[in-house]
């Protein structure tokens, strides 16, 4: 097994549009992450129990499981993996709410990769 496999920082990125998933797990895996991707809340659970992903970038407005409940089950069952929320829905308290939910950061659609890309490092490195 070589070296540089063990220190891959592994993202687990929750969203129910296909060309988002698609769009994150390119940019980062060029970049020398590994990427899992789930559809929904849901599937985001079994992922963070089989993958135990270092960062979770989800999307909290999702039909079948939202990220709201996500976060709330995951924590409840003592997950502490940080969690950055990617948020196109503009709600007065949005940052406070998921904030006391205990997410470690918020970014806004339409965010640049640029913009995700610097937080999930320093994230990584906390």
């Amino acid at each position: 097994m070589g070296y540089h496999l063990v220190n891959m920082p592994k993202l687990l990125v929750i969203d129910d549009e296909p060309a988002i998933l698609d769009m994150i797990k390119g940019h980062f895996e060029v970049r020398g992450y590994k990427v899992v991707t789930a559809g929904d809340g849901s599937e985001g659970l079994e992922a963070v129990k089989s993958e135990k992903p270092d960062l979770i970038l989800l999307d909290l407005k999702m039909k079948k499981m939202d990220g709201d409940e996500f976060i709330r089950r995951a924590r409840e069952e003592g997950v502490k993996t940080k969690i950055v929320v990617i948020t196109g829905f503009q709600e007065g308290n949005l940052v406070k709410r998921v904030e006391q939910m205990g997410v470690d950061g918020i970014l806004e659609k339409p965010a640049s990769i640029v913009e995700l890309q610097r937080m999930v490092e320093r994230l990584i490195k906390e």
